[in-house]
């Protein structure tokens, strides 16, 4: 890497950028390998599950109990709150070891987050050379955002590769938009991007509902800047995207065949509410949310926005575009100008209009921005690639730009061991939902079920790793025929409408109380 950095600038300014090429592709793909395989896979199984990482766990493992990798059930109930796309990718890593463990619940995000770098480093190195694709290997994952999602139990990372392959590969598609077709050659590379496109946004689609407003709401306004709308209704893109519904379609459509087309259509539709209704949140707008997101996202996405605001000054965007003082002969070989441009106006259009729709809407989590992250590392390579090359001034004369590049690189290593070693177990430190469902394995039976209605701690239950089955009201659980064992709130313990006897006593990860009752059985008819 430090051979490419160092090398790189003298080579781009003298217009020899493959006469003294000592490094292959080879080299630096693993050197790319290698940055992954740790950033992504070091420390999967450091800690015990958190958040929801425990939700997605759970119901991956009943995908593998059941047999059923359609409709995702939460003890025993149907939650079609998100598709089943991470669920059924996290009881796939586990299906060889018959389980799922804290390792094998965060391998699809880690595969999913290598995948995207790959891909980074892939489209880049076609429109900045070698320089431009290793710049986006390592700038991509070099976010706090990423450093928290990556090798995480979510469904974050896998939608960010879904969204980013998609939008990447209709980038590669319009590249050579219209087609050019000699009479002796088959057209099946131009059917072959949108196709991959299409498939990708179907895939998130089946990860998560938001995946083509991030593909489309990038894709379309870049389209109308080059004044390439009919794009979109070409043969290439309209196949695909029957494609992509037929894909998708089938799938709700299995799911459906299970739950019904009115359950599914009422949790869609509620979902959608939920992100863009403003008049779902009771509270009313949330102005003050609305100002503050794009500061949000920008905080979030440190160290590398930090480098990405550089190309708010006009200057410096003059500078990164402008071709290079060697012969016209040699330029476009060079300097390729067009390719910056054309990079260039994608990564705006996938940055600022996402900024300002997800801004405007009422959900303001920043993980369901984490898609257009993407943007913000591909601006930053752009601004790398200016201080590597000379194309503009770096700001600080006593350091070499390559060193600080691979000092940044070396200290994002030491944050990956300190967030593995330091952060994951100290948060997990008082919640301790191991020890927790140790407690409930004591009192619970083996070959019992364990009931509940209300209580939300799928960290204990996952750990708990026995049948556990919810039931919507207390009063079904009030009067059993056999003896059964609830968990409840302390809300649901005092308004207990039947007989019970407490067992234990015991906190769940947010601090707020739960009780173990056994509950025998009634002796009503």
């Amino acid at each position: 890497m430090a051979t490419i950095l160092n090398a790189s600038s003298s080579e781009v300014c003298r217009g020899r950028p493959k006469a003294r090429s000592v490094v292959s592709t080879a080299g630096p793909l693993v050197g790319v390998v290698s940055w992954c395989g740790f950033l992504f896979f070091y420390g999967l199984g450091q800690s015990e599950l958190y958040r929801t990482e425990s939700l997605r766990a759970i119901i991956a493992a009943e995908f593998l109990r059941s047999g059923n990798w359609f409709v995702p059930t939460l003890y025993g109930q149907p939650l079609l709150t998100k598709p089943f796309g991470a669920y059924a990718a996290i009881a796939l890593c586990s299906w060889p070891v018959g389980r799922v463990t804290e390792s094998t619940a965060r391998l699809p995000s880690a595969f999913a987050a290598s995948c995207t770098v790959l891909l980074c480093f892939w489209y880049f190195r076609r429109h900045l050379g070698l320089l431009g694709g290793v710049l986006a290997a390592v700038l991509t994952p070099m976010s706090l955002a990423w450093l928290d999602k990556a090798g995480s139990a979510e469904i974050d990372m896998l939608h960010v590769f879904w969204v980013t392959s998609a939008y990447l590969f209709f980038l590669r598609a319009i590249e050579t938009f219209p087609p050019t077709i000699s009479p002796t050659k088959k057209d099946y590379e131009n059917w072959t991007w949108p196709m991959l496109a299409s498939l990708c946004l179907a895939g998130g689609i089946l990860t998560k509902w938001t995946a083509p407003v991030f593909v489309y709401g990038s894709l379309i306004p870049f389209l109308l800047i080059r004044k390439q709308v009919f794009f979109l209704f070409s043969k290439f893109h309209l196949c695909g995207l029957v494609l992509c519904v037929l894909v998708v379609a089938g799938s709700f459509a299995m799911t459906a065949s299970f739950v019904g087309v009115e359950l599914l259509a009422q949790t869609f539709w509620r979902e959608l509410a939920q992100r863009f209704a403003p008049s779902h949140h009771h509270e009313g707008y949330p102005w003050l949310e609305t100002v503050v997101h794009p500061l949000r996202i920008w905080l979030s996405a440190l160290p590398v926005s930090f480098a990405a605001g550089f190309v708010l000054s006009r200057r410096c965007r003059h500078a990164l575009l402008a071709s290079s003082s060697v012969d016209s002969a040699d330029r476009a070989k060079i300097d390729a100008t067009p390719k910056k441009r054309y990079l260039f106006l994608a990564l705006q259009c996938w940055l600022w209009p996402n900024v300002i729709f997800w801004s405007v809407f009422p959900d303001h989590d920043v993980r369901q921005s984490l898609p257009l992250f993407g943007a913000i590392s591909g601006l930053a390579v752009f601004v790398w690639w200016g201080w590597l090359t000379g194309r503009i001034s770096w700001p600080f004369r006593r350091v070499r730009p390559a060193a600080v590049l691979i000092a940044c690189a070396v200290v994002w290593l030491a944050a990956k061991v300190v967030f593995v070693h330091v952060v994951m177990p100290e948060r997990m430190s008082r919640r301790q939902p191991l020890a927790k469902a140790a407690l409930l394995k004591r009192h619970v039976p083996v070959g019992h079920t364990l009931h509940l209605s209300g209580v939300k701690d799928e960290g204990i239950m996952f750990y708990y790793g026995r049948p556990v089955r919810r039931f919507p009201s207390l009063d079904q659980l009030a009067s059993p025929r056999i003896p059964i064992y609830v968990i409840l709130t302390a809300s649901e313990w005092r308004r207990w409408p039947g007989p019970g006897r407490c067992l234990q006593k015991l906190q769940d990860q947010q601090g707020d109380d739960l009780f173990l009752v056994y509950v025998p059985p009634s002796t009503v008819p």
